[in-house]
């Protein structure tokens, strides 16, 4: 994946200052999002690619670069024969994750269910041993246990698990913003939080992902930076599964994203974290808020084939 995106780069058909976004490219060459996402990664350290106040990566160096906002396209990745052979072949599972991760996601937001690894492997068309491996990565994340007789269970996911990651956010981000000595661009910072000032509301996702590009991918603690991830990600799964049961997208007030920005970039610590600590609070809020309308949806959610109800009766 990195030499393809990197070959793309060299050859000039990605030009520079064109914005690099995982999804876009993960949906071109009909892979998941963490290929792309590690290929991103190892082009920034090459320094093929920089990151900008915007989301995604800039191709080339950012200073003195307008973005170029197109979507990547078939025109502008060639993929010679040998690479895509690779790319189909290099893990199988990886095509199918993102799609199974958001079917549990949606599911035990009602409950306790069973996932059947052979209903799986036949839904996909693919072997049980791709399936078991698919159901390994949601193992990894937490998103199913596995049982004596080898069942795999999901759910359920409830308001206290939601407060949980947010006790976990308060004692990892907030102390990162205080006390890290990150190498972060402060005019960068500056330039984020005059962005958004002003603004009233803005989606949530989209503050979300500029704070985690700006500040916990930069980290110079890796192990860190992965706990940060974690738990990052795994509440954007669960606002994209909340998102796929109708729910309404939430926003949050910008102001304080663009206080504690401009707090940062101005290198007052102590103010930022404190922003911050309010910003995780009203997140926490809306997410529970969500939570609690879902109950009203059960009965109009139909479920993957694959997932079963623990008591034995399938999820539909």
């Amino acid at each position: 994946m990195e030499l393809v995106l990197s070959e793309n780069i060299a050859e000039g058909r990605l030009p520079k200052g064109l914005v690099l976004v995982e999804g876009p490219i993960a949906e071109q060459l009909n892979v998941s999002r963490a290929p792309v996402k590690a290929a991103l990664s190892a082009l920034h350290k090459s320094g093929k690619i920089t990151r900008f106040k915007g989301r995604g990566y800039l191709v080339g160096n950012s200073a003195g670069t307008s973005p170029i906002r197109k979507r990547v396209d078939e025109t502008m990745l060639h993929v010679s024969p040998q690479m895509a052979d690779a790319l189909s072949k290099q893990g199988t599972w990886e095509h199918f994750v993102d799609e199974v991760e958001l079917e549990i996601v949606s599911c035990q937001i009602f409950g306790r269910f069973q996932v059947l690894e052979e209903g799986l492997s036949d839904h996909l068309s693919v072997s049980r041993t791709v399936a078991r491996e698919i159901l390994g990565r949601l193992q990894e994340r937490g998103l199913v246990t596995k049982k004596r007789g080898s069942q795999w269970v999901t759910g359920p996911l409830t308001s206290e698990t939601i407060r949980h990651i947010f006790e976990i956010r308060r004692l990892l981000e907030p102390s990162v913003i205080l006390e890290a000595r990150e190498s972060w661009n402060l005019e960068d910072l500056r330039q984020a939080g005059e962005a958004i000032f002003g603004e009233k509301h803005e989606l949530w996702d989209v503050l979300s992902k500029n704070l985690s590009d700006l500040i916990f991918s930069r980290l110079n603690n890796p192990i860190l930076e992965k706990a940060i991830y974690n738990r990052r990600s795994l509440l954007d799964l669960y606002h994209r599964g909340l998102l796929r049961l109708g729910l309404p997208v939430f926003r949050l007030p910008a102001h304080k994203y663009s206080e504690m920005l401009l707090s940062l970039g101005d290198g007052n610590r102590k103010a930022a974290a404190e922003l911050f600590r309010e910003i995780l609070n009203a997140e926490e809020e809306m997410y529970v808020a969500r939570m609690k309308i879902v109950g009203v949806l059960q009965e109009k959610v139909v479920f993957a084939p694959y997932i079963y109800r623990a008591d034995g009766v399938p999820g539909t």
